[in-house]
């Protein structure tokens, strides 16, 4: 799912202040995507892995209760995280140069521990004291959305070889 896609999805889930807030990193994540030089011919990476990611997507946007958005939030997680796999060492196996493949270690290692952050943010002001029901689902979505787009981003890098 593209980060665009994302906030329009969570438009009606809060507050305008921040949908606001939430367009701006939705669109500074999608930079890569936009830049990134695409080959008509190759294989497309990102369509293929949002199509197997569908099924979870909308399993996790059907759950009304909280116990469903974490059952569904965590099974979610674990396809993403397998796909995040995926993704990275497909990329690596891909580049040749060592320079390159150093740089891509050091990105995801940087990412991991952004990725950690933000979680740790999510948890800590997600909570029902602040959002009510809906809390449960909002953090689910905002935890998937940061591996989706990690995702998206290398399988875009891995389209280009």
């Amino acid at each position: 799912m593209t980060p665009m896609k994302y906030a329009n999805r969570l438009r009606c889930m809060m507050p305008q202040s921040l949908r606001s807030y939430m367009l701006l990193v939705c669109m500074a994540l999608a930079t890569p995507l936009v830049h990134a030089l695409d080959h008509p011919e190759a294989r497309d990476y990102v369509a293929e892995f949002e199509r197997r990611a569908q099924p979870f997507e909308k399993h996790l946007l059907d759950q009304s209760r909280v116990s469903g958005a974490a059952q569904a939030g965590a099974a979610y997680a674990k396809f993403l995280d397998k796909e995040l796999n995926q993704a990275y060492q497909s990329l690596l196996k891909k580049i040749a140069d060592p320079k390159a493949r150093e740089q891509l270690k050091k990105s995801q290692r940087a990412w991991l521990a952004y990725y950690k952050a933000e979680s740790d943010f999510i948890a800590t002001n997600w909570v029902p004291d602040n959002f009510g029901t809906s809390y449960a689902l909002s953090r689910e979505l905002y935890w998937t959305s940061l591996t989706e787009n990690r995702i998206e981003v290398l399988l875009s890098y891995l389209g280009n070889y």
